[in-house]
């Protein structure tokens, strides 16, 4: 009797990964001898086909193309017939939850938190990447939490970006979106500098707008003018305007209508520099009454070039040593300061607490 499977046919094996198959053969007849059974070309990760039992069966593992195979049973006389049949083994494609990216439309130096889609499907595990690399500066991936956070410090020109998935079988799927970083707003104050404006003029509005920029400063535009003007130049433009008034030593100590009525006094003071009259000059500047000063032409303290200023009203510590700073950029180089005296005009009710920032009435000066 001639060997064949007598009419019997193999069905199509079309599964997903992590399907269980359990197939039993078809068993031939016919032919010389006990027969076996061979079945090619190499299975799928995870089947395995046991001759003895005829039985195709496990768990598979990974994606498998479309192939087909050949049953083969043979007898001892080496004749043989044969069934094919396909397998197929599918992943689910990857998909991304949400299934877009809208654009980035951000704005520096304010603050980003978003969290990039999970990627479900495809086999084992999924990781993530991010084409290209480069970020806007002060911003981050973490991979891991798929999070895009961050400052961002700049401003960063409108770029594609590919969000990328790889399951454990190197296949990918990917979103595209866009990442803007925008500048802050910063109106550019209207100067309209005249052709013979000075280069600190022109300095001064370099630095009003940078001030401007990092919201420091109030919005809106500032004419020049008002930068040099003592009374409507803003407060935070103070300390340049007394760099340009060659207001040296540190006037900022002082209150802001002292330092005010300073930079108003300056040309007067800069006029008497180098003579008596000019300590006189800073002292009544910054709004304080000056009663003599002691030793000026003689010297006192047992030195010809010491003088001593006694003052009509308190004065603290701190404006002390600050006022002298301002006197040593004003006096003759002659003469040397060797303290302050208000010992006749301090009050004794209570409105001066002698707790560090005033003394008794005498300060010596370092």
């Amino acid at each position: 009797m001639a060997l064949s499977f007598d009419g019997a046919t193999i069905a199509n094996i079309n599964v997903g990964v992590g399907a269980t198959v359990d197939v039993t053969l078809p068993e031939a007849s016919g032919g010389v001898g006990a027969n076996t059974y061979f079945l090619s070309p190499v299975l799928p990760g995870g089947l395995t086909f046991t001759e003895a039992t005829r039985k195709l069966a496990g768990t598979t593992t990974g994606r498998f193309s479309l192939a087909t195979f050949t049953y083969t049973a043979t007898d001892t006389e080496n004749t043989s017939v044969e069934l094919t049949f396909t397998i197929v083994v599918t992943a689910d494609a990857i998909a991304f939850v949400p299934a877009d990216i809208a654009n980035k439309v951000w704005t520096e130096e304010v603050a980003v938190s978003e969290t990039l889609p999970r990627a479900m499907g495809g086999v084992g595990t999924i990781t993530y990447s991010l084409s290209p690399t480069v970020l806007p500066a002060g911003v981050n991936l973490n991979l891991g939490t798929r999070r895009l956070s961050g400052l961002p410090s700049e401003a960063f020109e409108a770029m594609t970006f590919r969000w990328i998935a790889t399951d454990g079988e190197g296949v990918t799927a990917f979103l595209e979106f866009s990442i803007r970083v925008n500048p802050v707003y910063s109106p550019k104050p209207v100067t309209v500098l005249p052709r013979s404006a000075s280069r600190l003029e022109a300095d001064l509005v370099d630095i009003y707008s940078q001030r401007q920029k990092n919201a420091l400063l109030y919005e809106g535009d500032i004419p020049v003018r008002h930068l040099w003007n003592a009374d409507t130049c803003p407060s935070e433009m103070l300390a340049y305007l007394e760099c340009s008034m060659s207001v040296h030593g540190d006037a900022v100590d002082f209150s802001e209508t002292q330092r005010r009525n300073f930079i108003k006094k300056s040309l007067e003071i800069h006029k008497k520099k180098g003579t008596i009259g000019s300590i006189k000059a800073v002292v009544e500047a910054l709004g304080y009454r000056l009663a003599t000063m002691n030793g000026i032409r003689e010297g006192t303290d047992g030195h010809w070039a010491n003088y001593r200023i006694v003052m009509e009203s308190p004065l603290s510590i701190a404006n002390a040593n600050a006022l002298e700073k301002l006197i040593e950029g004003t006096a003759p180089l002659r003469c040397n300061l060797t303290s302050f005296s208000s010992e006749t005009v301090h009050p004794y009710d209570g409105t001066i607490q002698y707790d560090g920032m005033f003394t008794y009435g005498v300060i010596t000066t370092q």
